[in-house]
């Protein structure tokens, strides 16, 4: 009994103010570190968007300078790029759509052309 009263004499309590800040900087750490883990998921989005854009717009370049006007599968860089001409009377129009590994759409361009007779 002796033993259990030196002990619990020794432990001092924390006031409710003490508690309450202490609270206060755990949420306020954690709501830091959510902020900055969704800033970073969500620029790693918006790179691999700007990056199949980029691709699309290659293939679509590349496709006019080489009079390439026909549809075709290609993959670069882990996305999957599908290119679908459609050529009626005087005019070639190419749609370029960029999927990633999910087979999710996350690029498309489209562009009609007057060929050069």
């Amino acid at each position: 009994m002796a033993n259990q009263n030196r002990i619990l004499t020794s432990l001092k309590a924390s006031t409710l103010v003490e508690v309450l800040i202490a609270m206060v900087i755990i949420t306020f750490s954690i709501n830091l570190v959510l902020v900055i883990s969704l800033k970073i998921t969500h620029s790693s989005s918006n790179f691999t968007r700007l990056k199949a854009y980029e691709i699309a717009k290659e293939v679509l370049n590349s496709s006019i300078q080489e009079q390439a006007y026909f549809d075709e599968v290609l993959f670069r860089n882990k996305f999957k790029i599908n290119k679908h001409t459609n050529i009626k009377e005087h005019l070639i129009e190419i749609n370029i759509d960029v999927f990633n590994n999910e087979k999710r759409k996350i690029a498309h361009i489209q562009r009609v052309i007057v060929p050069n007779e």
